[in-house]
C-alpha cells in the first residue's frame, strides 16, 4: 500500500511544494527585511544632542525613520510626554536619535530629585516647620502659602505677616519632608512635616526666610494652589 502511495508522482509533487514553501519563506523573509529597511515610520527624535539629566520637553519633534532604525520602546507621539518635565537619563539622546522611554526620567525619580527642574535663577530654601506651623498636613507640592513670623526676645515680641512684608506673600511650596529626610507618611514613617521647601528666585525673599527663621518662627498659611497651564 505504501508503494502504491509513495510512487513517483506523489515524490514529484513532494519536491514541487516543498520548492513553493521555500521559495514562500524567501520572500516573506526578503519583503519583511526590505519593509524595515525602506519602510518609514513616525517617531519621536531629538532635534539637537541632549545631554544626561538635561530636559527634553523642548529639544524634541516628530520625524520619519526608517523602521529598522527605531527601538521597541521608541515614542510615536508627542502627547505620551505631555503633563510632565521629562529628562534624558545618564546616557543622553544624539541629534536625530529616537526618544526611548528607558532613556527617560523624570525630576523625582532622578537622584537629583527636584531640583532638576529648577529654572535659570530659581533655588530652593528650607524652612523648619512643625505640625501646627505647617498648617497640619496641608503645606504640599504645589501649594501656595503665605508666611507669618513670630520673634519674641527679651526685648520685645511682634508678628509680621504680608501685610508688614510683602516678600511672605504668594511663596511656592515645591516639596516636604519629615524629620527622616522622607515624604510625610510615607512607608508608615511619621506624618509630621519637619521642613516646607520653598522655590523662589527672588534673592530678597531667600534672605528674610533665612533671616526670619533664625530670630524666631515662621508659620505658613495655605492660600490656594498653583495652577497648572
Amino acid at each position: 500500500m505504501k508503494g502504491r502511495i509513495w510512487n513517483k508522482t506523489t515524490r514529484r509533487i513532494s519536491v514541487i511544494l516543498g520548492a513553493l514553501i521555500i521559495t514562500l519563506a524567501v520572500v516573506l523573509l526578503s519583503n519583511s527585511y526590505v519593509q524595515k529597511n525602506t519602510d518609514l515610520v513616525k517617531v519621536v527624535v531629538a532635534v539637537e544632542n541632549i545631554q544626561p539629566d538635561q530636559s527634553v520637553n523642548n529639544k524634541i519633534t516628530i520625524k520619519e525613520k526608517v523602521r529598522s532604525e527605531i527601538p521597541e520602546d521608541a515614542i510615536t507621539d508627542l502627547k505620551e510626554l505631555e503633563n510632565e518635565t521629562w529628562f534624558a537619563n545618564e546616557i543622553g539622546f544624539y541629534k536625530d536619535e529616537p526618544i526611548r522611554k528607558s532613556g527617560l526620567t523624570t525630576s523625582d525619580n532622578s537622584k537629583y530629585g527636584g531640583a532638576l527642574k529648577l529654572k535659570d535663577g530659581d533655588s530652593l530654601v528650607g524652612v523648619k516647620v512643625d505640625q501646627a506651623q505647617s498648617a497640619g498636613d496641608y503645606i504640599k507640592p504645589g501649594v501656595i502659602v503665605d508666611a507669618v513670623v513670630y520673634v519674641k526676645n527679651e526685648f520685645e515680641t511682634k508678628v509680621i505677616g504680608p501685610k508688614d512684608d510683602p516678600d511672605l506673600a504668594g511663596l511656592i511650596i515645591r516639596d516636604r519632608q519629615n524629620a527622616e529626610g522622607t515624604e510625610p507618611g510615607a512607608d508608615g514613617r511619621s506624618l509630621i512635616t519637619a521642613v516646607a521647601i520653598i522655590e523662589t528666585s527672588n534673592e530678597q525673599v531667600k534672605k528674610k526666610l533665612v533671616e526670619y527663621q533664625e530670630e524666631g518662627k515662621i508659620y505658613l498659611t495655605p492660600t490656594g494652589v498653583v495652577k497648572e497651564e
